[in-house]
């Protein structure tokens, strides 16, 4: 696979520019000359050899590799993330190789080079950063937007390329990234960054790259000391070099387990809140902590509107399929099949507890015979052995969340039966829904797709069939509705219905 953005070559224009002082004291011009300076002086001064790579914040981060390069196995550290480092460690600030691979991609080194990518940061730059990916905590495409919604940026490379293109600007230092870092208050209360503020990129690179990270608290809601004291196993593995400070733990693992991240902030008790718990649980804020940092601890409890009240009815169903979920593992779900009468295709990126309850519905409507086919789409949770549960199925795995439309198309190639039926993950069928879908294309012939009425977890309709109007605006007939009035229970044409269930005569797929 050629790459079209690779990090491992050296970048003349970008040395030349980042660089030109020192260039014009030795009098260097030609690209071969500054590659040439570049191998002989460059590397070790510490400088990097282009954007995607940071010497300087490298061999900070991993001062074993300054060990290797005073013992003369590596020339700069750039030499050794090329032959060895990139398996494991992180080029830059601003990514983080872990933190990629397990969260976003869910692969391994092994099965990221059978995709012709060397690592996760390959795969990042080459396609995760045209989809606003995240390449760490502290780095949130789609949040710097909403902050700096009139950045330009190529769509072919992404956000986080174009940044890098102007990371030295001034113009971008104190605009945050991600809600995990505050660069104002960064700013405002550590006078020696101020001092020396000219050196680094932003306050947010100080806080990265600055050799006590023990001194430094990212924003007022984490405190480095309380949690280093209160919290002995994180800070033995911090000194081990497991973490680079207690607070890469937090975000990454403590705020999930509720852990007390500053002495008056208890995210335990904050989480006991109702509209915390249903607004983290609709996904309007990505941790319990980002919730308590947006809202400074404090919670408006005057009433719920319509949307929250319809997650904590979710959230009641998942825990529901969670309650379920133990006995459906151990009895297992056969769809061993010969010939199907119906293709199931259904598309999962987690969500393993909705996923088998889903399996389980689907097997317990329709005793005949069933081709399954599932799409996992980038899981990291147990729908990545899924088989392991389900037998009979015919599972495609996904390098990454590739979305329902790519997830339905690439199972397509595999239906063997003359119905295809688009099924998803989180639904739960009604009594003789199958049969009598397909008894709908029996009585007429010329129907080529048949959908279902929709209900949500509040007990209302989401649909009756779709409308498309004129404009190109579409909604679902009777959305809101209770699901016994009249006007939803008749057979009729309609014109669209959704993909959550929809049946189609696989000829004209």
């Amino acid at each position: 696979m050629s790459l079209k953005i690779d990090w491992s070559v050296f970048d003349s224009e970008w040395y030349k520019k980042n660089y030109h002082s020192v260039l014009s004291f030795f009098e260097v011009d030609a690209d071969s000359d500054v590659h040439n300076f570049y191998e002989h002086y460059g590397a070790a001064l510490q400088h990097s050899p282009n954007m995607f790579f940071d010497e300087e914040w490298y061999l900070t981060r991993y001062p074993a590799v300054q060990t290797l390069i005073a013992s003369g196995d590596y020339k700069s550290g750039f030499e050794h993330y090329k032959h060895l480092g990139f398996e494991s460690y992180s080029p830059h600030w601003l990514f983080d190789e872990d933190y990629y691979k397990l969260t976003v991609l869910d692969a391994s080194s092994a099965v990221l080079a059978q995709n012709g990518f060397r690592n996760g940061y390959d795969h990042y730059l080459n396609q995760g950063a045209r989809s606003l990916s995240q390449p760490c905590l502290f780095f949130d495409p789609a949040f710097f937007l909403k902050e700096e919604p009139e950045f330009i940026f190529d769509v072919e490379e992404g956000v986080f390329i174009a940044f890098l293109r102007c990371l030295s600007e001034p113009r971008f230092h104190h605009t945050r990234l991600s809600w995990y870092f505050d660069p104002a208050w960064y700013a405002k209360h550590y006078a020696d960054y101020e001092a020396e503020s000219g050196a680094w990129c932003g306050p947010l690179h100080h806080y990265l790259a600055n050799t006590t990270p023990e001194n430094y608290d990212p924003n007022p809601y984490f405190s480095e000391k309380f949690y280093r004291q209160t919290y002995e196993d994180v800070a033995a593995a911090v000194v081990s070099g497991a973490f680079r400070s207690c607070y890469e733990h937090f975000i990454k693992f403590g705020q999930y387990e509720f852990r007390q991240p500053a002495p008056d902030v208890k995210l335990r008790q904050y989480i006991e809140n109702p509209k915390v718990k249903s607004e983290v649980a609709a996904q309007k804020y990505p941790s319990v902590f980002v919730h308590y940092m947006a809202h400074d601890g404090m919670v408006n409890e005057t009433g719920y509107t319509e949307e929250e009240v319809e997650y904590i009815s979710k959230s009641v169903y998942q825990s529901m399929c969670r309650a379920r979920l133990p006995l459906l593992m151990r009895a297992g779900i056969d769809f061993t099949y010969t010939s199907p009468d119906i293709s199931v295709i259904i598309v999962a990126h987690n969500n393993f507890a909705m996923t088998l309850s889903a399996l389980f519905s689907l097997r317990e409507n329709y005793k005949g015979s069933i081709q399954l086919i599932l799409v996992d789409s980038g899981s990291s949770d147990e729908v990545r052995h899924i088989e392991r549960y389900v037998q009979g199925a015919h599972v495609i795995r996904a390098l990454g969340n590739i979305g329902f439309l790519l997830g339905c198309n690439e199972a397509l190639q595999h239906v063997k039966a003359d119905f295809t039926l688009y099924l998803n993950n989180d639904l739960e069928l009604m009594p003789h829904a199958i049969d009598r879908a397909l008894a709908r294309f029996a009585k007429e012939p010329k129907a080529g797709a048949v959908g279902a009425k929709l209900l949500r977890t509040n007990g209302l309709l989401q649909e009756a069939g779709c409308i498309v109007w004129q404009d190109g605006g579409v909604v679902g007939y009777l959305r809101d509705q209770t699901p016994d009035i009249p006007e939803a229970n008749y057979v009729r044409s309609v014109d669209f219905c959704s993909g959550a269930f929809l049946m189609v005569r696989t000829a004209l797929l």
